[in-house]
């Protein structure tokens, strides 16, 4: 739901409400596969707001990618996956860190 409506072009403040209030429902009933899916969405919006510590999705003040992915082995379900690299590419592109997009790309 909040991947769907980051990816409608939904205002971003929107988009991030509805990810907050998603992500709290999602930690209590112990989704982490979902937890995880809104996590990425959420820091891609972070990322296009300034807030991450460099401009290219990096680490944030709560949350280091090695980290997130490290921690979220059971994240690999594929499409879920696929967005959170998406995202990364997307933010990348936009920020014009075109090499470090394509290097994403061709990590996948």
């Amino acid at each position: 739901m909040v991947e769907s409506q980051y990816i409608r072009g939904v205002p971003l403040a929107e988009v991030k409400q509805l990810g907050g209030d998603y992500l709290v429902f999602m930690e209590r009933i112990k989704s982490q596969e979902a937890a995880g899916a809104i996590t990425a969405t959420l820091r891609a919006i972070l990322n296009l707001q300034g807030v991450t510590e460099s401009p290219p999705p990096s680490a944030t003040a709560t949350l280091n990618e090695a980290q997130f992915r490290g921690a979220h082995p059971e994240f690999y379900f594929p499409a879920l996956f696929t967005l959170y690299f998406v995202n990364k590419m997307q933010t990348l592109y936009l920020w014009r860190q075109y090499d470090e997009a394509l290097k994403v790309a061709a990590n996948f």
